[in-house]
């Protein structure tokens, strides 16, 4: 039975450690992370663009699941080992030196020049040097977008700036955590329905869609249907503006958001992508999974039989739709600083946009 994939993650994505929201900077300097799994303890490090050791293997750290990007602002949340469970968290630089000493039981990354960390008073924010800008109180905390985060007070959820003053008062809404404020717009669901409030926490467009994700190049996907129909018959998602009109009718069976001019969407079986007109730009055949652009390029994945016994495989399309990369690995994630994270074989490695591994990995233990 074929299942629409859920477009709203909510807060359930950022607790399992992506945060979707974080900006890349320019400043942000090209560290890959690595795994060395023959030793008797599993060694992390990481690589430069060109595939050389940045930050040699070491058993005193874990890595921490930031997707594809890391040391965001010049530096990296880390768990450091032999620390006590509640002081163990800290940031490394790029040279593999503690920037910031282990101190937090949970750190998260940088955005927007502060970083929610953990201690015994809940969670606060601090700046690059360690300090704490906004004091820890908050039972949770995420990262700014737009100038302003989601925070959790006695089970209640708003958002602050960054001086730590409420711009929307704790309410019991819920919200799309993961994107926080996006061209001004946050998404927040009262009764089952989403609607967004602005930064002053009025209402912009009322509570009437049933999905919704967040604003993108001026566009936002939305569903209208609380029941959705098979993936052969009409979808119920389209595009709407600020206004709350829908530009691109409802129509698919799930979308997501644009990058470069285009987004992904599913129209029974068929992922293709779309233009701000609502065009099919191309279709990528027997697609399974399509990513954002990232540096011009996007990662999908290829239904190789159609119950599933063939497993997918990943490749790298332009933005005419064109394999620059051939279908062939187990999974690919998608370009970051020149290069991007790719497993074949077992092995886990990085390729440059020719498909060349500039690292390759030994394969892990579990893997045949």
């Amino acid at each position: 039975m074929f299942e629409k994939p859920k477009l709203i993650l909510g807060l359930a994505l950022v607790l399992t450690g992506r945060l979707a929201s974080i900006s890349l900077g320019a400043e942000d300097p090209a560290r890959f992370p690595i795994l060395d799994f023959e030793t008797n303890g599993i060694m992390c490090g990481y690589i430069d663009t060109s595939g050389k050791i940045a930050i040699p293997l070491t058993t005193n750290w874990s890595l921490m699941d930031d997707g594809p990007r890391y040391f965001l602002e010049g530096l990296q949340p880390t768990c450091f080992h032999g620390q006590t469970w509640n002081q163990g968290w800290g940031y490394l630089d790029p040279q593999g030196k503690v920037a910031i000493a282990s101190r937090f039981s949970y750190a998260q990354p940088f955005s927007e020049g502060l970083a929610a960390v953990r201690d015994a008073s809940g969670y606060g924010y601090i700046d690059h040097t360690g300090q704490y800008v906004i004091p820890p109180q908050f039972a949770e905390a995420f990262a700014f977008s737009n100038g302003y985060a989601l925070v959790q007070v006695s089970n209640l959820w708003g958002y602050i700036d960054k001086h730590g003053a409420y711009i929307i008062k704790p309410q019991q809404y819920h919200t799309t955590a993961t994107h926080g404020f996006a061209e001004g717009l946050v998404w927040v669901e009262k009764d089952g329905k989403w609607g967004c409030v602005n930064e002053k926490g009025e209402t912009v467009i009322g509570f009437k869609f049933t999905d919704a994700s967040y604003f993108s190049e001026g566009l936002a996907p939305v569903d209208v249907a609380d029941h959705h129909a098979p993936p052969d018959l009409q979808g119920t998602m389209g595009y709407i503006d600020k206004t709350g009109a829908f530009v691109i009718a409802p129509q698919f069976y799930a979308a997501w958001n644009f990058s470069a001019g285009l987004a992904r969407v599913q129209a029974g079986r068929n992922m293709a992508y779309i233009d701000k007109q609502g065009k099919i730009a191309f279709t990528i055949t027997n697609g399974l999974w399509a990513d954002e652009f990232s540096e011009g390029l996007a990662n999908v994945s290829i239904r190789n039989s159609r119950d599933g016994t063939i497993p997918e495989t990943w490749g790298y399309i332009n933005l005419k739709g064109d394999f620059v990369i051939q279908p062939q690995y187990q999974m690919a994630k998608p370009f970051y600083h020149g290069l991007a994270q790719v497993f074949l074989n077992g092995h886990e490695g990085y390729i440059d946009k020719t498909g060349k591994f500039v690292w390759q990995g030994k394969p892990e233990p579990f893997e045949k």
